[in-house]
């Protein structure tokens, strides 16, 4: 297995409260990865450790051998993109500019944006559906659609990795499909690693080639979808008894019992 990121022995707390409990997971190249877990389990913590917004106090990342803490923020841009929740911009920049800002890693300083830069960017739009929107205020559109410019602002980035922090939260069903569908083909046609946070369980099982469970920042278990979205697993973490449907192509689903 190609490894995209390898957490090794990880611990990480805020003040003196242990949020994650050396954690050890190798994530694979080319996978889609959802992590899930109650609130306060360690997903937003173990993403944010991953791209070096937060640094653990033990233990090391990896991002395709390389130490974490030793990639310079260019270079790490260049291979990993995140979604941050609430990362709209608070300023009215049209729908172009935004997702421009995605060549910056690229870019050197006190550079004009080239000829495929431009390109580039042209693509990510029509690839997130987003192109004819390109005139328009970020203020002047859906919170779904907000969401496809933010990804296509990742994209522009030309990353291996793709990060996003509960990417569907405060979204309709419509918006929510339509995002997770444009992560899976990501994730096929452009063979970038995905790793979500959620809390939609179904969804995640639909979607993800792989499922992480947290419970007070340690690994329950990581596994394709069927041998996670278990009865006794969801029991255990959630606590609340489930009953278990497989759907289609046996994709796990659960109801409350």
């Amino acid at each position: 297995m190609s490894v995209a990121i390898k957490v090794d022995k990880v611990k990480f707390k805020y003040s003196n409260k242990t949020v994650l409990n050396g954690l050890n997971l190798d994530i694979e190249k080319g996978s889609f990865l959802s992590i899930l877990g109650p609130n306060g389990s360690g997903k937003t913590t173990l993403l944010k450790n991953m791209c070096n917004l937060l640094k653990p106090y033990d233990g090391a990342i990896y991002i395709d051998n390389l130490q974490l803490k030793g990639i310079k923020y260019k270079e790490l841009a260049k291979k990993m993109a995140v979604v941050h929740q609430g990362s709209t911009p608070n300023f009215e920049f049209k729908i172009y500019d935004i997702v421009l800002m995605g060549r910056y890693p690229h870019q050197k300083r006190f550079s004009f944006d080239s000829k495929m830069d431009l390109d580039i960017v042209k693509q990510v739009m029509l690839d997130t559906d987003i192109w004819e929107l390109r005139e328009k205020s970020i203020f002047e559109i859906s919170g779904g659609e907000r969401q496809r410019v933010i990804i296509a602002r990742a994209l522009a980035q030309q990353p291996e990795i793709l990060l996003l922090d509960e990417p569907i939260t405060f979204l309709d069903i419509k918006h929510q499909i339509s995002i997770l569908n444009l992560c899976k083909k990501l994730n096929k046609e452009k063979k970038i690693t995905i790793i979500t946070t959620m809390h939609d369980i179904n969804l995640a099982s639909r979607y993800s080639d792989y499922i992480l469970l947290l419970d007070s920042g340690r690994v329950e278990v990581l596994d394709v979808p069927e041998k996670v979205i278990t009865e006794k697993n969801i029991e255990s973490v959630y606590g609340i008894k489930v009953k278990l449907i497989n759907g289609e192509k046996k994709v796990p689903y659960i109801i409350p019992e």
